[in-house]
């Protein structure tokens, strides 16, 4: 869980881009289904 904190927080460490947040999750996303190749695309099947 800290991993995924860390990773989140490393898009935005400031907190004042909340507003564009939603642009910078897909970017999140990729990078986690990169990293734990087949586990979130399992889900979504």
């Amino acid at each position: 869980m800290k991993c995924v904190y860390l990773a989140v927080m490393a898009l935005d460490p400031t907190g004042t881009g909340q507003k564009r947040w939603i642009t910078r999750w897909k970017a999140a996303l990729n990078a986690f289904d990169i990293t734990f190749e087949g586990r979130l695309t399992a889900g979504r099947k």
